[in-house]
């Protein structure tokens, strides 16, 4: 599967501005013969704020190996176990969103709580890892401030197939149920024809 990435840009301007630039926009996609609904589906989000508007849109296309700013967390786009009621686009966009303001907008501390969490979560499903969450903060902040250096060694050292186990586990309970279970099925015939 290839996937394909865009900058996301900003447009910010006067509400009848935005009109008949739209306007304009859509005459010369029909003189050009091309489809002017491409162009919409570009659009992630429209806002007004009083008499301006606010447009977040897909901007070019970019090769996530040249971009190291965000592309690197859209390309780790391996979810564990997506949520049913999300699209697993939206999900893997807003974990790469998430992770970019982690390692670059928020400060040691949110990084910090968030390794805190994950360890606290891992060692509640009794997962066997190695995380230290100070020693690891430390070095997603070293790696980021020295240019991505390499690192000697990573200490985020967690048992991947026990987790998975876990998950599948937890996902296998909570959205497929089976109230007939065979291991119970004999039990509830005897109860059922004994009353």
């Amino acid at each position: 599967m290839q996937s394909t990435y865009y900058s996301i840009d900003t447009l910010k301007m006067l509400t009848s501005r935005y009109e008949k630039l739209k306007t304009e926009t859509n005459s010369a996609c029909k003189l050009l013969g091309s489809d002017e609904k491409e162009l919409q589906k570009r659009i992630i989000l429209k806002t007004n704020r009083k008499d301006s508007t606010v447009i977040i849109f897909k901007g070019s296309e970019i090769n996530p190996q040249y971009d190291d700013e965000i592309c690197i967390f859209l390309e780790n786009n391996r979810l564990i176990s997506p949520l049913n009621d999300q699209t697993v686009a939206e999900q893997q966009r807003q974990n790469a969103i998430e992770r970019y303001e982690l390692f670059n907008k928020l400060n040691k501390d949110s990084l910090l709580q968030s390794f805190k969490k994950l360890d606290t979560l891992l060692k509640k499903y009794y997962i066997e890892s190695s995380i230290n969450p100070v020693a690891l903060t430390q070095d997603v902040f070293y790696f980021r401030d020295k240019n991505h250096e390499q690192l000697n060694v990573i200490r985020n050292n967690l048992d991947r197939n026990a987790l998975f186990e876990k998950i599948n586990n937890l996902n296998r309970l909570s959205y497929q149920p089976e109230y007939f279970h065979s291991s119970i099925r004999e039990i509830f015939f005897i109860v059922l024809f004994s009353a």
